[in-house]
């Protein structure tokens, strides 16, 4: 009997939850044994290919590994779906460029080759854009845990990513590989050691040059898609070390009057020792801190928060009172940005786990130095403090109710100990919390029918929450208890779906498409790893999708009554129009995952027959500015997005 979720059955009973709608049994293209009669369809794996390293560094040494020498693989680890320029709809990649097995091994001292790519998936088979960069470290800055160190290797493994307004993707922190750099405490320095990056980085889809298939450097003609924010003239770095941390959009009701957005860097690691499997020293400065960046409405430009009262101005403590033995944040912790409420018109910042004591702050309102108040604890099994590497959406907003509430999915219950990453064993166990209750709490939810961590959760446009992949895996990466066969919160039920291919576990991704199907990828895999799957839903196999015949504009201003025209199958009409934002995924975290469906209102007087008129989001706490999807779903069935931005 499932655990009672009241205002969850209360919606259900209430005849407002759909059900699920499946014509047929879908036809498979899946290998064996992977071939089921459950809902939805695999399409056929695609291979990412052989991908050069011979351009980059040369011929650069490979780790020993049950891989052998294969150093031309690439896995995923980072996702993004691309939301405007010539690439709209496809999905950036990147690998960690040398760290675990299939790769290739930093060169210490010198220059990092990150070698990344661009999917799209809407040709058939999808295409992968093969690109590679190059960053010259002269101007990066050095970790600080050891200043007078050379130049090491400054990756993108491991960072913390979001969407800027403008459609540009942020990135900030990651690894910083240099041979002793940032030795254990009280041991002798290993080679090497993992070391978090202070360097933050711009993605801009606009300046990819479509004709260099295969890009080798930031010189003249490359576009220059990727930029640091560490210039000989202007150093925009984090003040900390950051290896694993996140990366969480807010903004101010009224961004016309505070003309600011702002990106919040909370947590991640400063050090960690590989051989040991702890984090050095005890007391990560990283883990128990956040730094702020502002993002200019007028210009774009990206600087540290500057309002006063900060000392320095950009830099906050963590919660004061955690209960992951002194870490405030841990790593990648889950992190979202809640809506305007009477007694914070701003909205605030939450972060629902890893740890399991919950707390918030007003990161937009504060003068001061942010204050982060505690929340309640999710109530784990006894001795525990840390839910590691589970899923965690902002629930779909189905009912007013709904708005702000936090589901938690899955992870490995631990105690908050230095040396237990990655040890715990997986749970089904769900938790969820009304953010906006007079009296918070933590209470448990429907448990999904597989324990899993590693995973990935999709929000889809039907309202459903999608979980992908992930097992019972003790250990990173460890073989066995796989889990390939995914399933959905939809109805008021988890349903289990067909198996994919193959395993996804630690280090894989998945991520909505913009015609409302699923990516999925990577994963410690070796070969496999190097594989793409597309996810149908079981809506594309419901009936005819609706069709956009007139767009809606481009740009959509806050609470502003806008409209389009449709072509809906015959005797239908739309049962729901839902603004979506990209995702931006990794490690199992998305902290940009929106779910926003907008309300029909009746036509001015002077309106365009035939249109369908919506009202846009109130505010940037509803949805944070930038580029969202809109899907129109009529008998269950959403159409293929259209590309908005969404600005004050």
């Amino acid at each position: 009997m499932p655990v009672t979720v009241p205002h969850l059955l209360a919606w259900l009973l209430s005849g407002a939850a759909s059900t699920l709608a499946v014509a047929q049994t879908p036809v498979l293209t899946l290998m064996n044994p992977n071939i089921n009669n459950r809902p939805g369809n695999w399409l056929q794996a695609i291979s990412h290919g052989v991908h050069s390293v011979s351009g980059l560094q040369g011929a650069p040494p490979v780790m020993a590994t049950a891989c052998g020498a294969n150093t031309t693989r690439f896995i995923p680890i980072h996702a993004s779906l691309i939301p405007k320029g010539l690439y709209q709809g496809c999905v950036l990649v990147w690998e960690n460029g040398g760290q675990q097995e299939c790769f290739p091994t930093p060169l210490v001292n010198g220059d990092i080759d990150v070698r990344w790519a661009i999917i799209d998936p809407h040709t058939e088979p999808a295409t992968v854009h093969k690109f590679a960069w190059r960053f010259p470290t002269a101007f990066a800055p050095a970790p600080l845990c050891a200043p007078n160190a050379p130049p090491g290797y400054q990756g993108l493994f491991c960072g913390g990513h979001c969407w800027l307004p403008d459609g540009r993707l942020l990135v900030a922190g990651g690894d910083y590989w240099a041979t002793g750099a940032c030795p254990a405490a009280g041991s002798p320095p290993t080679t090497p050691d993992f070391v978090g990056s202070r360097i933050i980085l711009i993605f801009d889809p606009d300046n990819v040059d479509v004709n260099q298939p295969f890009q080798q450097g930031n010189g003249p003609g490359f576009g220059k898609p990727w930029q640091s924010l560490h210039t000989p003239t202007s150093q925009v770095d984090l003040h900390y070390p950051r290896w694993y941390p996140t990366c969480t959009l807010v903004a101010p009701a009224d961004m016309l009057t505070s003309p600011f957005a702002y990106i919040a860097v909370a947590g991640g690691v400063e050090t960690y020792n590989h051989n040991l499997s702890t984090i050095v020293p005890p007391g990560d400065r990283a883990f128990n801190t956040m730094e702020v960046l502002q993002w200019d409405l007028s210009t774009g430009a990206i600087t540290h928060d500057a309002r006063p009262g900060h000392s320095p101005s950009w830099l906050y403590p963590g919660p004061a009172s955690p209960l992951a033995g002194g870490m405030s944040f841990f790593y990648y912790p889950r992190m979202f940005a809640l809506s305007a409420r009477a007694n914070n018109p701003d909205g605030l910042l939450w972060m629902a786990a890893m740890t399991a004591q919950s707390a918030s702050a007003d990161v937009v309102g504060s003068t001061q130095p942010v204050n982060w108040v505690d929340r309640n604890t999710i109530p784990l099994s006894p001795g525990k403090t840390l839910i590691e590497e589970p899923m965690s959406v902002l629930f779909p907003a189905v009912l007013p109710s709904y708005r702000d509430s936090i589901l938690v999915m899955g992870g490995a219950q631990i105690a908050g100990t230095l040396a237990s990453h990655g040890q715990g064993t997986a749970t089904s166990e769900c938790w969820m919390v009304d953010t906006r209750a007079s009296s918070l709490s933590w209470v448990p939810f429907f448990p999904m029918n597989h324990a899993r961590k590693f995973a990935s959760a999709v929000l889809l446009p039907d309202a459903a929450v999608l979980v992908v992949g992930g097992g019972a895996n003790v250990e990173h990466g460890g073989a066995g208890l796989e889990q390939l066969v995914p399933e959905m919160f939809y109805g008021g039920q988890w349903l289990t779906l067909s198996n994919q291919a193959t395993a996804r576990t630690y280090h894989s991704i998945a991520l909505l498409l913009d015609d409302g199907r699923v990516l999925s990828a990577g994963g410690n895999t070796c070969d496999a790893g190097a594989e793409y799957e597309i996810f149908e839903p079981p809506y594309l196999q419901a009936g005819d999708r609706p069709v956009f015949v007139n767009d809606p504009p481009a740009v959509i201003r806050y609470n502003e009554l806008f409209n389009f025209e449709l072509a809906l199958p015959f005797g239908q009409r739309w049962d729901s129009i839902v603004l979506m934002r990209p995702a931006t995924t990794t490690h199992g975290q998305d902290s940009g995952q929106r779910y926003e469906r907008l309300a029909e209102e009746s036509p001015p007087e002077t309106y365009a027959v035939g249109a369908t008129y919506v009202r846009a989001p109130a505010n940037p706490t509803v949805v944070p500015p930038g580029y969202c999807m809109l899907f129109v779903i009529s008998n269950g069935v959403p159409s293929v997005a259209r590309w908005v931005q969404l600005l004050p």
